[in-house]
């Protein structure tokens, strides 16, 4: 049995069969529009994302040149300290030395007065003058003893801030060759 299609339902079919074919001609030029938008947003990202990339390393040289900045400032201060306690290493230095050089004199005319008093002894007779050399024989040798003490805790200082001074130097020579 065939079926035979009636003129009117065979138009109506070319109608909707019309209609089917221009909604999908829209429907392709509308999906060809948006693959064209997809691909510029796409190339859109790309260039964003490439400009980003540019951008972080231009902060990352900036921070680090930040940072070598702040290592020189600090460099220049550390050898700002170091020449001002060189100073005062210098002045305390030169203070101590003389003060060394006093109490060495001093020492030499204690010693003097020391062998003056005993030849004087050994030419002089008595008993009371031999005790009262002896007193000052006493005497002179505790004031040597306390000289000869001062001496050795001035050396010590010495010492102590010339190891002081040689610690900054290095310091500052260690941040120097790290900078």
């Amino acid at each position: 049995m065939a079926s035979s299609l009636s003129e009117d339902e065979f138009h109506r079919m070319q109608l909707q069969l019309i209609d089917l074919r221009t909604k999908n001609y829209e429907v392709d030029g509308k999906n060809k529009k948006l693959e064209r938008d997809l691909f510029e947003v796409n190339e859109k990202l790309e260039q964003l994302e490439r400009e980003y990339s540019k951008a972080k390393q231009a902060l990352s040289k900036s921070k680090k040149a930040k940072d070598v900045e702040q290592l020189i400032q600090e460099s220049d201060s550390l050898q700002r300290k170091l020449l001002s306690q060189e100073e005062e290493f210098r002045l305390q230095n030169q203070t101590l030395m003389t003060e060394l050089a006093t109490l060495v004199a001093s020492n030499e005319e204690l010693k003097k007065e020391l062998e003056k008093s005993q030849s004087s002894n050994s030419g002089q007779s008595g008993e009371s003058k031999d005790s009262v050399s002896q007193e000052e024989i006493r005497r002179l040798q505790a004031e040597n003893a306390a000289l000869q003490k001062n001496l050795k805790v001035v050396a010590e200082e010495v010492v102590i801030v010339v190891v002081v001074v040689v610690a900054a130097v290095v310091v500052v020579v260690v941040v120097v060759v790290v900078v």
